[in-house]
């Protein structure tokens, strides 16, 4: 599997994983879930009010969220990235929730944001967990993949 993947660190004030990192939990969440050689994702770091205002826009909630999928296909034909890979799309995670999350939690920072990209790609790949069955395939898949970081089951809090 190759990703080509482009980053945006727009949480200047908050802990946020480096490249290796984000790419070495994409590459394995994509790998697990799709059949693809090639894929494209561009992931942005951002604060709670940029994920407040994204959330009331795309999904009407008006607070911010933690991780926030905009799959390509979402709106039109998929695009080819400047490597030539398909970008399958956008993937935003607000730096300021995830610390708190993990900190309440008394979950590591470093394994809840494997957990927020993980989950965020599967949304990218049409996942979902709108009912109890789409939850527990999309929850099985992502504790598969975080098993092989040594991360524990996030769910069992």
């Amino acid at each position: 599997m190759k990703v080509r993947l482009a980053i945006a660190d727009r949480a200047a004030n908050h802990w946020t994983p480096n490249h290796a990192q984000c790419r070495a939990w994409i590459e394995s969440a994509l790998a697990a879930a799709d059949g693809r050689d090639s894929l494209g994702v561009s992931l942005c770091f951002i604060e709670a009010e940029e994920s407040g205002r994204l959330n009331l826009r795309y999904r009407r909630q008006g607070r911010p969220t933690n991780v926030l999928a905009f799959p390509s296909g979402s709106c039109g034909p998929s695009q080819e990235t400047s490597g030539g890979g398909e970008l399958i799309g956008d993937i935003a995670v607000c730096a300021e929730l995830a610390e708190q999350e993990a900190l309440a939690q008394g979950k590591e920072l470093a394994h809840h944001w494997a957990h927020l990209l993980i989950h965020g790609c599967l949304h990218l790949l049409g996942y979902d967990h709108a009912d109890e069955e789409q939850a527990e395939c999309m929850e099985a898949l992502e504790i598969g993949i975080l098993q092989r970081f040594g991360i524990p089951n996030p769910y069992l809090v």
